[in-house]
């Protein structure tokens, strides 16, 4: 399942520097070699290789030609694993943006999203590291979709640094994409925002969640509530959390469910509402799980 509400706000990334022409060169080399497939035991190193070999962001503007088009049926089989991390390399790192499109997928895009004028076509500050994580969370241990963690070498105004992203098989081209609306609510920090400051307003939102069955919080009677722990985006601040109320259908559906119980962590599907009755107290309710997954 996918957002399907007003796509997120587009902010202009600053640019990032040129590479010197020698590194530049030497950058080129290396993608082509990993490109080509040399030695497919230990392929996420030489990905990870090429990543870290410079400073700046990735720039691919000079080397189009060594973007691989999606796998086709005669192409050598490349295991799954090796596959999705390719991917999400290809993804960060591709400019511009026709060159970063065949590794994404836009399915759930608002209709009138417009991806060239988006932080799609926006070149990302080089990543530090991207990892697959599915194996913690049950609901991805088995089929072809993944939940990927990400995070940038540096942080920019207004967009997040270190953040969990979906990545899909697309079974017509064989080959993984980034969930784009999943990205860019990620990217652009909605949850962050939609906590930071209380209104009528409603969010529904795919973030990472943890359940906790007794409350002892600061806010009206706590005794009446469970509530998630927030994990949308990771960073050094205070937690954030959704509360809910014990005999509710939410604390039944967690209590029912086999691999999400009280104080695991998983992937969900969630819709947000602040509660503004104590205007002295204002806290985050949670509405409904609509999904324990991201798709």
């Amino acid at each position: 399942m996918f957002f399907k509400g007003p796509h997120p706000e587009v902010i202009s990334l600053p640019e990032a520097p040129p590479l010197p022409k020698e590194d530049l060169n030497q950058s080129t080399t290396k993608e082509k070699d990993t490109l080509q497939g040399r030695g497919l035991t230990g392929f996420e190193k030489i990905i990870l290789e090429a990543a870290f070999d410079s400073d700046s962001s990735a720039d691919l503007t000079s080397s189009t030609d060594s973007l691989p088009s999606p796998l086709s049926d005669s192409e050598p089989l490349i295991p799954e694993t090796d596959q999705a991390n390719s991917s999400v390399y290809r993804f960060l790192t591709a400019f511009p943006y026709e060159n970063r499109a065949p590794y994404t997928h836009f399915e759930g895009l608002d209709p009138n999203f417009d991806p060239h004028q988006s932080l799609l076509t926006k070149k990302f500050p080089k990543a530090e590291f991207w990892k697959d994580t599915s194996e913690h969370y049950p609901s991805y241990q088995k089929g072809s979709s993944k939940i990927f963690e990400i995070k940038f070498t540096r942080k920019l105004p207004q967009l997040a640094q270190h953040f969990s992203i979906l990545v899909l098989r697309n079974e017509e081209t064989k080959t993984f994409q980034v969930s784009a609306p999943i990205f860019l609510e990620n990217l652009s920090e909605r949850l962050k925002k939609f906590l930071n400051n209380p209104s009528p307003a409603s969010l529904r939102v795919h973030t990472l969640v943890t359940p906790f069955e007794f409350c002892f919080h600061d806010i009206p009677n706590p005794k009446q509530f469970s509530y998630l722990q927030l994990k949308g985006y990771r960073s050094d601040q205070s937690p954030h959390f959704a509360y809910f109320h014990h005999d509710k259908e939410i604390a039944q559906k967690i209590i029912q469910s086999q691999h999400h119980s009280w104080g695991t962590t998983f992937p969900a599907t969630i819709l947000l509402k602040w509660n503004l009755s104590s205007p002295a107290q204002p806290f985050v309710e949670l509405i409904k799980i609509e999904s324990f997954r991201w798709d």
